[in-house]
Protein backbone atom coordinates (compact mmCIF):
# COMPACT_ATOMS: atom_id res chain seq x y z
CA UNK A 1 0.00 0.00 0.00
CA UNK A 2 1.12 3.18 -0.43
CA UNK A 3 4.42 4.78 -1.67
CA UNK A 4 5.44 0.89 -2.31
CA UNK A 5 2.62 0.42 -4.34
CA UNK A 6 3.01 3.10 -6.07
CA UNK A 7 6.30 2.31 -7.10
CA UNK A 8 5.69 -1.01 -8.10
CA UNK A 9 2.41 0.13 -10.37
CA UNK A 10 5.37 2.57 -11.87
CA UNK A 11 8.04 0.00 -12.30
CA UNK A 12 5.47 -2.64 -14.04
CA UNK A 13 4.38 0.16 -16.05
CA UNK A 14 7.53 1.08 -17.56
CA UNK A 15 9.11 -2.97 -17.86
CA UNK A 16 5.61 -3.15 -20.14
CA UNK A 17 6.27 -0.54 -22.18
CA UNK A 18 3.99 2.41 -21.07
CA UNK A 19 5.10 5.76 -20.91
CA UNK A 20 2.17 7.28 -19.80
CA UNK A 21 -0.89 6.66 -16.32
CA UNK A 22 -3.83 8.42 -16.17
CA UNK A 23 -4.61 9.55 -12.27
CA UNK A 24 -6.23 11.72 -9.89
CA UNK A 25 -5.36 15.06 -8.74
CA UNK A 26 -7.17 14.50 -5.48
CA UNK A 27 -7.79 11.69 -2.87
CA UNK A 28 -10.36 9.24 -3.31
CA UNK A 29 -10.01 7.68 0.44
CA UNK A 30 -13.21 9.34 2.59
CA UNK A 31 -10.46 9.45 5.75
CA UNK A 32 -8.34 11.41 4.09
CA UNK A 33 -10.23 14.26 2.08
CA UNK A 34 -8.76 16.23 -0.28
CA UNK A 35 -9.04 19.66 1.26
CA UNK A 36 -9.86 20.71 5.35
CA UNK A 37 -12.49 22.31 4.35
CA UNK A 38 -14.21 23.13 0.71
CA UNK A 39 -13.20 26.03 -0.31
CA UNK A 40 -10.74 27.13 1.83
CA UNK A 41 -7.83 24.98 2.10
CA UNK A 42 -6.46 21.72 0.81
CA UNK A 43 -4.87 19.18 3.00
CA UNK A 44 -1.12 19.34 2.75
CA UNK A 45 -0.51 15.67 2.92
CA UNK A 46 -2.42 14.93 0.10
CA UNK A 47 -1.00 17.35 -1.94
CA UNK A 48 2.37 16.46 -0.73
CA UNK A 49 1.33 12.51 -2.23
CA UNK A 50 0.37 13.93 -5.50
CA UNK A 51 4.07 15.86 -5.54
CA UNK A 52 5.47 12.92 -4.85
CA UNK A 53 3.82 11.02 -7.44
CA UNK A 54 4.80 13.29 -10.12
CA UNK A 55 8.41 13.57 -9.07
CA UNK A 56 8.19 8.99 -8.49
CA UNK A 57 6.62 8.40 -11.91
CA UNK A 58 9.56 11.23 -13.71
CA UNK A 59 12.10 8.86 -12.44
CA UNK A 60 10.65 5.76 -14.15
CA UNK A 61 10.08 7.88 -17.03
CA UNK A 62 6.39 8.32 -16.67
CA UNK A 63 4.10 11.09 -17.73
CA UNK A 64 0.84 11.40 -15.97
CA UNK A 65 -2.60 12.46 -17.17
CA UNK A 66 -4.41 14.08 -14.26
CA UNK A 67 -8.06 14.56 -13.86
CA UNK A 68 -8.80 17.42 -11.68
CA UNK A 69 -12.22 15.47 -10.33
CA UNK A 70 -14.53 13.00 -10.93
CA UNK A 71 -18.58 12.82 -10.80
CA UNK A 72 -18.79 9.48 -9.32
CA UNK A 73 -17.30 10.84 -6.03
CA UNK A 74 -14.96 13.52 -5.32
CA UNK A 75 -17.32 16.24 -6.27
CA UNK A 76 -19.63 15.35 -3.59
CA UNK A 77 -17.77 17.48 -0.85
CA UNK A 78 -18.47 20.54 -3.35
CA UNK A 79 -22.10 19.55 -4.32
CA UNK A 80 -22.91 19.67 -0.69
CA UNK A 81 -21.86 23.02 -0.67
CA UNK A 82 -24.11 24.07 -3.27
CA UNK A 83 -27.44 21.88 -2.99
CA UNK A 84 -30.24 21.19 -0.51
CA UNK A 85 -28.81 17.86 1.86
CA UNK A 86 -32.55 16.36 0.67
CA UNK A 87 -31.46 16.90 -3.61
CA UNK A 88 -32.17 14.35 -5.89
CA UNK A 89 -29.38 13.49 -8.27
CA UNK A 90 -30.72 15.88 -11.06
CA UNK A 91 -31.18 18.43 -8.92
CA UNK A 92 -27.42 18.46 -7.25
CA UNK A 93 -25.59 18.08 -10.36
CA UNK A 94 -27.33 20.70 -12.06
CA UNK A 95 -26.79 23.07 -9.23
CA UNK A 96 -22.61 21.58 -9.43
CA UNK A 97 -22.61 22.45 -13.72
CA UNK A 98 -24.72 25.27 -13.55
CA UNK A 99 -24.39 27.42 -10.02
CA UNK A 100 -21.64 30.58 -10.18
CA UNK A 101 -20.58 29.16 -6.41
CA UNK A 102 -20.40 25.61 -7.34
CA UNK A 103 -18.03 26.80 -10.78
CA UNK A 104 -15.51 29.26 -7.94
CA UNK A 105 -14.84 26.19 -5.82
CA UNK A 106 -14.26 23.69 -8.67
CA UNK A 107 -11.72 26.59 -10.41
CA UNK A 108 -10.72 27.08 -6.43
CA UNK A 109 -8.98 23.51 -6.56
CA UNK A 110 -8.23 23.49 -10.10
CA UNK A 111 -6.12 27.03 -9.16
CA UNK A 112 -4.60 25.52 -6.16
CA UNK A 113 -3.57 22.53 -7.90
CA UNK A 114 -2.14 24.38 -11.12
CA UNK A 115 0.07 26.89 -9.60
CA UNK A 116 1.52 24.60 -6.82
CA UNK A 117 5.02 24.19 -6.29
CA UNK A 118 5.95 20.81 -5.92
CA UNK A 119 7.98 20.30 -2.44
CA UNK A 120 9.90 17.44 -4.32
CA UNK A 121 10.96 19.28 -7.38
CA UNK A 122 10.22 22.53 -6.83
CA UNK A 123 8.13 22.71 -10.33
CA UNK A 124 5.39 24.49 -10.32
CA UNK A 125 2.37 21.87 -11.85
CA UNK A 126 1.73 24.00 -14.79
CA UNK A 127 5.34 23.49 -15.85
CA UNK A 128 6.02 20.19 -15.00
CA UNK A 129 7.49 18.03 -17.65
CA UNK A 130 6.20 14.96 -17.50
CA UNK A 131 2.07 16.30 -17.00
CA UNK A 132 0.98 14.59 -19.99
CA UNK A 133 -2.24 16.29 -19.83
CA UNK A 134 -5.39 17.47 -17.94
CA UNK A 135 -8.96 16.15 -17.37
CA UNK A 136 -11.36 18.28 -16.80
CA UNK A 137 -13.98 15.73 -14.88
CA UNK A 138 -13.84 11.42 -14.82
CA UNK A 139 -17.22 11.01 -17.00
CA UNK A 140 -19.11 14.17 -15.90
CA UNK A 141 -22.83 13.88 -16.60
CA UNK A 142 -25.53 16.28 -16.03
CA UNK A 143 -29.10 14.23 -17.34
CA UNK A 144 -31.49 16.61 -18.62
CA UNK A 145 -29.46 19.49 -18.20
CA UNK A 146 -26.83 19.30 -21.46
CA UNK A 147 -26.64 23.11 -21.81
CA UNK A 148 -25.19 23.28 -18.56
CA UNK A 149 -23.09 21.01 -18.31
CA UNK A 150 -21.52 22.20 -22.02
CA UNK A 151 -21.25 25.66 -20.18
CA UNK A 152 -19.38 24.74 -17.55
CA UNK A 153 -17.12 22.50 -19.88
CA UNK A 154 -16.43 25.66 -21.68
CA UNK A 155 -15.90 27.93 -18.44
CA UNK A 156 -13.37 25.32 -17.09
CA UNK A 157 -11.58 24.77 -20.36
CA UNK A 158 -10.91 28.48 -20.97
CA UNK A 159 -9.87 28.81 -16.98
CA UNK A 160 -7.30 25.92 -17.11
CA UNK A 161 -5.82 27.44 -20.14
CA UNK A 162 -5.59 30.99 -18.68
CA UNK A 163 -3.26 29.15 -15.96
CA UNK A 164 -1.41 26.44 -18.30
CA UNK A 165 -1.12 27.04 -21.49
CA UNK A 166 1.89 24.34 -21.35
CA UNK A 167 -0.16 20.79 -21.09
CA UNK A 168 -3.06 19.41 -23.12
CA UNK A 169 -6.28 19.61 -21.78
CA UNK A 170 -9.24 17.16 -22.35
CA UNK A 171 -12.94 16.40 -20.91
CA UNK A 172 -12.41 12.81 -19.66
CA UNK A 173 -16.42 11.40 -20.53
CA UNK A 174 -17.19 8.53 -21.84
CA UNK A 175 -17.76 9.70 -25.03
CA UNK A 176 -21.79 9.49 -25.36
CA UNK A 177 -24.05 11.23 -28.13
CA UNK A 178 -26.74 12.95 -27.61
CA UNK A 179 -29.99 12.18 -29.81
CA UNK A 180 -29.53 15.61 -31.54
CA UNK A 181 -25.92 14.89 -32.23
CA UNK A 182 -24.31 16.41 -35.08
CA UNK A 183 -22.59 12.87 -35.26
CA UNK A 184 -24.42 11.16 -38.25
CA UNK A 185 -24.80 7.60 -36.83
CA UNK A 186 -23.53 8.55 -33.60
CA UNK A 187 -26.82 8.12 -31.29
CA UNK A 188 -27.27 4.86 -32.78
CA UNK A 189 -23.38 3.97 -31.68
CA UNK A 190 -24.16 4.77 -28.40
CA UNK A 191 -24.72 1.38 -25.94
CA UNK A 192 -28.37 1.93 -25.40
CA UNK A 193 -30.73 4.75 -25.10
CA UNK A 194 -30.07 6.00 -21.45
CA UNK A 195 -26.11 7.06 -23.04
CA UNK A 196 -27.96 9.90 -24.77
CA UNK A 197 -29.68 11.59 -21.83
CA UNK A 198 -26.55 11.89 -19.45
CA UNK A 199 -26.11 15.45 -20.87
CA UNK A 200 -23.12 13.90 -22.76
CA UNK A 201 -22.73 15.06 -26.38
CA UNK A 202 -19.31 13.93 -27.90
CA UNK A 203 -18.18 16.11 -30.69
CA UNK A 204 -20.00 19.16 -28.82
CA UNK A 205 -18.11 18.88 -25.77
CA UNK A 206 -14.83 18.81 -27.61
CA UNK A 207 -15.65 21.53 -30.26
CA UNK A 208 -13.75 24.06 -27.40
CA UNK A 209 -10.38 25.81 -28.92
CA UNK A 210 -9.18 25.14 -25.33
CA UNK A 211 -9.93 20.71 -25.66
CA UNK A 212 -7.13 19.86 -27.26
CA UNK A 213 -7.84 16.19 -27.70
CA UNK A 214 -10.81 14.15 -27.60
CA UNK A 215 -11.97 11.16 -25.37
CA UNK A 216 -13.86 7.69 -25.08
CA UNK A 217 -14.02 5.32 -22.48
CA UNK A 218 -14.97 1.62 -23.59
CA UNK A 219 -16.66 0.14 -20.65
CA UNK A 220 -18.64 -3.39 -22.65
CA UNK A 221 -18.72 -5.28 -19.33
CA UNK A 222 -20.60 -2.71 -17.40
CA UNK A 223 -22.40 -1.31 -20.30
CA UNK A 224 -23.79 -4.96 -20.65
CA UNK A 225 -25.98 -5.16 -17.88
CA UNK A 226 -28.04 -2.41 -19.02
CA UNK A 227 -27.53 -2.42 -22.16
CA UNK A 228 -28.67 -6.02 -24.41
CA UNK A 229 -26.65 -4.27 -27.79
CA UNK A 230 -23.84 -4.52 -25.79
CA UNK A 231 -24.34 -7.70 -24.14
CA UNK A 232 -25.34 -10.18 -27.37
CA UNK A 233 -23.40 -8.11 -30.01
CA UNK A 234 -19.88 -7.24 -27.56
CA UNK A 235 -17.14 -7.20 -30.11
CA UNK A 236 -19.52 -5.42 -33.36
CA UNK A 237 -20.84 -2.83 -30.53
CA UNK A 238 -17.15 -1.94 -29.57
CA UNK A 239 -15.52 -1.86 -33.31
CA UNK A 240 -18.53 0.36 -34.10
CA UNK A 241 -18.37 2.14 -30.82
CA UNK A 242 -14.18 3.25 -31.99
CA UNK A 243 -14.87 3.86 -35.42
CA UNK A 244 -17.43 6.23 -35.05
CA UNK A 245 -15.53 8.29 -32.72
CA UNK A 246 -12.46 7.82 -34.90
CA UNK A 247 -14.14 8.85 -37.56
CA UNK A 248 -15.99 12.30 -36.06
CA UNK A 249 -12.54 13.00 -35.03
CA UNK A 250 -11.38 12.96 -37.99
CA UNK A 251 -13.77 14.56 -40.02
CA UNK A 252 -15.68 17.16 -37.61
CA UNK A 253 -13.12 18.00 -34.55
CA UNK A 254 -10.11 17.11 -36.21
CA UNK A 255 -8.28 16.36 -33.35
CA UNK A 256 -6.60 12.90 -31.48
CA UNK A 257 -8.94 10.68 -29.69
CA UNK A 258 -7.33 8.60 -26.97
CA UNK A 259 -9.11 5.93 -25.20
CA UNK A 260 -9.03 6.16 -21.87
CA UNK A 261 -10.69 3.34 -19.91
CA UNK A 262 -11.94 0.00 -20.97
CA UNK A 263 -12.82 -2.97 -19.61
Amino acid sequence: RGRAAARDVFKLARESGMTTIRAWAFSVNPAVPTWVRVGERHREDVLRGLDWALAEAAKHGLDLLLAFGDYWHTTAEIVRECAPEDAETEDADRAFFSRESCRELFKWHVRTILTRNNTFTGVTYSTTPNVFGWNLMNEPRCRGCDDALQDWIDDMAAYVKAFDSNHMLTVGEEGFYAHDSSSEGGAAANPAAWAATTGQDFIRNHASKHIDFATIHVWRDNWAVYSPNVRFNAQRFTRNWIATHERDCRTKLRKPLLIEEFG
